[in-house]
């Protein structure tokens, strides 16, 4: 399915979108009550007589649901944030945090799949080697700038994925003869026979944060995107991930101990409507 997607952060006073779907996440004037690790703040709202408040430590705030996913869905979220004290500023990260059908998260390393990687093991892989040799594949070239690692177990048609099958991060790959010697970063945790399938995947493990990537200022800023179909092999924050079931809406903020400061949160919504 092709995605349709949107993505923005508006000056404060900017008007959202009307749309025509169904409100399955909302929080404006402190309906709902806070969200774990937040307080209300009754003096600083952005509309209405309340909003949700951090304190100045690093913080993951998930919220409070999870909601099932339908891909043939549109799925638009709003939210608005800001620093209370104008002198500071916060890095922050909001998206969505997905979870597979045991409600276990999925993270990006585990479908980021790297295209023209499918391999198999050349030898036997013992727990705590730190060399592996495989076959089938040239991986010179492909090792990504943000990491890499290995995936065990792969399968042609990603049914695999969400993959928890891991390798630390890769060092190094070097070709002797018609193999290559991959040098992992940490020993391997776990044993595995020659010709295991394999393929390599982008390293960095977050969540799906598509509203905001950014310091937080102290003006308010309102972000909006829209999520719709299913990635068959990657983790775009456009679409929903392989595997992926349910989801919450995930807020992150003082991820950089130099940038942290209290940050508000307002106009929340989570809208789902069918997708054109």
């Amino acid at each position: 399915m092709k995605t349709k997607m949107w993505l923005s952060c508006l000056a404060a006073g900017a008007a959202f979108a009307v749309c025509g779907g169904e409100v399955i996440e909302q929080f404006t004037d402190g309906e709902g009550g806070c969200w774990k690790g937040t307080q209300l703040n009754t003096t600083m709202a952005k509309s209405g007589s309340a909003c949700m408040q951090t304190d100045l430590r690093p913080a993951w705030l998930y919220s409070p649901k999870a909601h099932s996913i339908d891909p043939a869905k549109k799925y638009r979220f709003k939210i608005a944030l800001k620093t209370i004290d104008p002198a500071t500023v916060s890095h922050g990260y909001v998206g969505i945090a997905q979870y597979d059908a045991n409600n276990r998260a999925i993270f990006r390393n585990q479908v980021q799949t790297i295209p023209g990687t499918a391999a198999k093991l050349a030898a036997p892989a013992a727990k705590g080697d730190t060399e592996l040799r495989i076959t089938g594949a040239d991986w010179s070239g492909k090792l990504s700038k943000l990491g890499t690692m290995i995936a065990f177990n792969a399968k042609e048609d990603f049914s695999d994925l969400p993959n928890r099958r891991l390798s630390p991060q890769i060092k190094s790959v070097k070709t002797e003869g018609d193999v290559q010697v991959v040098t992992l970063s940490k020993p391997l945790a776990a044993a595995y026979p020659v010709d295991t399938p394999v393929r390599l995947h982008e390293a960095p493990a977050g969540h799906s944060y598509g509203l905001l990537n950014a310091n937080v200022p102290a003006e308010w800023k309102e972000c909006q995107a829209t999520v719709t179909g299913r990635s068959q092999n990657s983790g775009p924050y456009t679409e929903f991930w392989p595997g992926a079931e349910s989801f919450r809406v995930i807020v992150v903020v003082n991820y950089n101990p130099k940038l942290q400061s209290s940050v508000l949160i307002d106009d929340l919504s989570v809208e789902v409507e069918d997708a054109e």
